[in-house]
């Protein structure tokens, strides 16, 4: 029997180890991606740069990263929720600084907006968060304004010094200004 060179067979023998090689090429990316989950706890965006980087398409980097959510391997809300709750203290970020810090982690917007909500539930706020990072970093620098004996000079430094550090950290100067007053430290 001889093969003529448009049978049927052909293609679908080229198709299903088209099809093989896809699946075992999935699989590889997928078994790549867990032992990534492995090392450190990542976000889905974090994954599937890490994929990319490693060689695989975006586009079946993102359904590989779909499917380890789908299957619990991956939970960005947790996830978000524990990096908000450790930027407390002397982390202490902004709400700004803070979204675009989970930007940067590669979550989701629904899932940056989800868990910044929660925090804000928590009684969570610039305020509160501005004074967490003063009383743990500046707590002698505030002593100092307490201080009535500074001179205006002093206190105008000591101002301009917690109003740069607190911007390094997303805060406003209203923000600042209103802590001030609420704790008897007016700036002039």
């Amino acid at each position: 029997m001889i093969l003529k060179s448009n049978d049927s067979c052909l293609p679908a023998h080229s198709e299903t180890a088209d099809q093989a090689a896809t699946e075992g090429s999935w699989q590889q990316a997928r078994e790549a991606a867990i032992y990534y989950l492995s090392l450190k706890k990542s976000s889905s965006g974090q994954v599937r740069r890490y994929l990319v980087r490693k060689g695989w398409s975006a586009p079946a980097a993102a359904a590989v990263t779909q499917t380890l959510v789908n299957d619990g391997y991956i939970n960005d809300l947790l996830l978000a929720q524990q990096v908000l709750k450790g930027r407390c203290g002397s982390k202490a970020e902004s709400f700004a600084h803070l979204e675009q810090r989970l930007k940067r982690l590669g979550f989701p917007s629904a899932v940056r907006f989800q868990a910044l909500e929660t925090y804000r539930h928590e009684g969570q706020s610039d305020l509160k968060l501005l004074a967490a990072f003063l009383k743990s970093k500046y707590a002698s620098e505030l002593r100092l304004l307490r201080d009535q004996e500074l001179t205006p000079a002093e206190s105008r430094e000591l101002h301009l010094l917690l109003r740069r550090r607190s911007a390094s950290r997303g805060f406003s100067p209203a923000v600042l200004r209103q802590l001030l007053n609420l704790w008897g430290l007016t700036s002039e």
